[in-house]
């Protein structure tokens, strides 16, 4: 779920303002719309996590509780493929999208901790963007 803010009629700049309110992740991106019904887009994003639980085989509720702490770096680059006529990156899209996101940040029980492995990830994308008054859209992918 994106909301975005067209800077020119090519260029989108965008907010993914869904995951800011149901989880701790943030990202921000640019689409440029290269030809009539193609898109490309990049973006980068930050995620955060505090969690706080009891190791698993402990049935005395009794162990200390672990803790950990991380921060995770998002970087994508995407095309898109839109196929509707009537406007440049408008309707119904399917697209492809590289996605690379690595720890910046990773603590166990107050203490730096090894960071785990950085992930990519491959996937297709689905959506529809609605433009609003040639300023404003609105992108659900």
């Amino acid at each position: 779920f994106f909301i975005s803010l067209q800077a020119k009629a090519q260029v989108e700049i965008k907010f993914n303002t869904l995951p800011v309110l149901l989880s701790k992740r943030g990202e921000v991106s640019a689409e440029f719309i290269v030809f009539k019904r193609f898109g490309v887009e990049a973006g980068t994003g930050l995620a955060w996590h505090r969690s706080s639980f009891a190791p698993v085989f402990d049935t005395t509720n009794m162990a200390p509780k672990e803790k950990s702490v991380y921060r995770q770096t998002i970087y994508f680059l995407g095309g898109k493929y839109y196929f509707s006529n009537v406007k440049n990156g408008y309707g119904f899209y399917l697209g492809a999208m590289y996605q690379h996101q690595f720890y910046s940040f990773y603590e166990k029980n107050d203490q730096p901790a090894p960071k785990p492995a950085a992930k990519n990830a491959l996937g297709i994308e689905p959506g529809y963007k609605w433009i609003i008054k040639d300023h404003l859209s609105l992108d659900v992918g």
